[in-house]
């Protein structure tokens, strides 16, 4: 079923009793961040007092204010982006997809790896200034970890160049990432999100990128993650909704292409893999994570608007042997999840799924293929919204498994003699 839309720009408009309901809801977290400074005073804590604020105003903000005021007193990520390419002094590559949304380059378009990534929210919210600063840590550890890179003297590894290929020299930094823009609840629903993602790929694919399979790092978190896997889904059983574009096959499931091209790997931030969490994580971690269950199920029901659960939109649904065939389409896969999330149960699920799918014959294949890293006490997107408190125990490991997929990458082209 097609998804209903509107063409109300998200935020743009809201009604007297939001804009009232924003100064109460402003007080309640200003009181919120006070009962924290006096909890976290007494409380029994492996973070600092500042960090423990953080946390509980990240938490309370999802739920002291609707989606409506969200979206309204929030910049936009575009808004996001051109304010963190002024203050780093970069010229913001902004693209008009063919599907109607934007997006936009962090790094070199024509950096020979590209992560193709696909910010969380819940679909409801968008992305902003710590999925920023994420990822340009993860460029930045590309850059240095490459061995192309090691006279680098720019004062970021994030460059700016036309959308368009050029005949300029290959960049200093390998990888590069492009984030599309998707449309959020309530402006459009399932499955326009996902339609709007496979037109992001096929905008990589296309000339004049014409970027091969074997180049792409699908990535994501949080939502961004369901959609991720909501693509590796339609890649492996194209969904039946005709609105939906048909997926670009790999030449590695086309026994005529004579080629095993795959995408180079699929990394998946804090997926959002389950709506209703039937998993003890659930209560377990329920006073620990940012993530509130009631507000997560809210953003479901907004994303669904009445489309069935299944396996593209909630990953955990999937029937038995649903990922066959997905050594097929991708590389290595790398999941990381936060050990005090509510989600992460649901997640390690996904993961032995994966594996087990994986292995079609018995030979250890997914225990390689499939990684699943459980951070000790972190909480949902914890490298992302927590960047500035330390580096965790899950971006340390996602920094090292996109350098080793770079490196990959780069041996091959080589080894190619290109």
């Amino acid at each position: 079923m097609a998804s209903k839309e509107t063409k109300k720009k998200p935020g743009s408009r809201i009604s007297l009793r939001d804009r009232i309901g924003i100064v109460f809801a402003l007080l309640r977290l200003f009181g919120d961040q006070f009962f924290s400074v006096i909890g976290g005073l007494f409380a029994r804590r492996k973070i600092t007092l500042r960090h423990w604020v953080h946390q509980t105003i990240v938490k309370q903000f999802a739920v002291r204010f609707n989606t409506a005021q969200i979206q309204y007193i929030k910049p936009n990520f575009i808004t996001e982006y051109k304010k963190f390419c002024k203050d780093n002094k970069l010229t913001p590559n902004i693209v008009d997809l063919p599907s109607g949304i934007q997006g936009f380059w962090l790094g070199d378009p024509e950096a020979k790896t590209t992560i193709l990534y696909f910010h969380g929210g819940g679909f409801a919210i968008d992305g902003d200034n710590f999925h920023l600063a994420y990822l340009s840590r993860l460029l930045s550890s590309s850059s240095s970890s490459s061995s192309s890179s090691s006279s680098s003297s720019s004062s970021s590894s994030i460059t700016s160049h036309p959308s368009s290929p050029s005949s300029s020299p290959s960049p200093k930094n390998p990888l590069s990432i492009f984030l599309p823009i998707y449309t959020l609840t309530p402006h459009a629903t399932y499955p326009t999100q996902l339609s709007e993602s496979l037109s992001s790929l096929t905008y990589l694919l296309s000339p004049p990128l014409s970027k091969p399979f074997s180049s792409l790092i699908l990535a994501g978190d949080s939502a961004g993650g369901n959609l991720s896997l909501a693509i590796l889904s339609h890649l492996l059983h194209p969904h039946p909704d005709p609105s939906l574009p048909p997926p670009p096959p790999p030449p590695s499931l086309n026994p005529n292409h004579g080629t095993k091209e795959k995408f180079l790997g699929l990394l998946l931030i804090s997926p959002w893999v389950s709506y209703d969490m039937p998993f003890p994580s659930r209560e377990t971690e329920a006073h620990a994570d940012t993530i509130v269950a009631p507000i997560a199920r809210r953003w479901a029901d907004a994303y669904l608007a009445g489309s069935p659960v299944d396996a593209y939109n909630e990953a955990v649904s999937a029937p038995e042997g649903w990922w066959r065939g997905a050594d097929r389409v991708v590389e290595k896969v790398l999941i990381v999840v936060g050990g005090g999330e509510i989600l992460r149960d649901a997640v390690v699920e996904v993961g032995r799924r994966l594996k087990k799918d994986w292995d079609r014959e018995g030979k250890g294949e997914g225990e390689e293929g499939v990684e699943v890293v459980v951070g000790e006490g972190e909480v949902h997107d914890q490298p992302i919204y927590d960047g500035e408190f330390g580096e965790w125990e899950t971006e340390r490991v996602a920094k090292r498994w996109v350098g080793e997929r770079v490196e990959v990458r780069e041996r091959r082209r080589g080894e190619a003699g290109k």
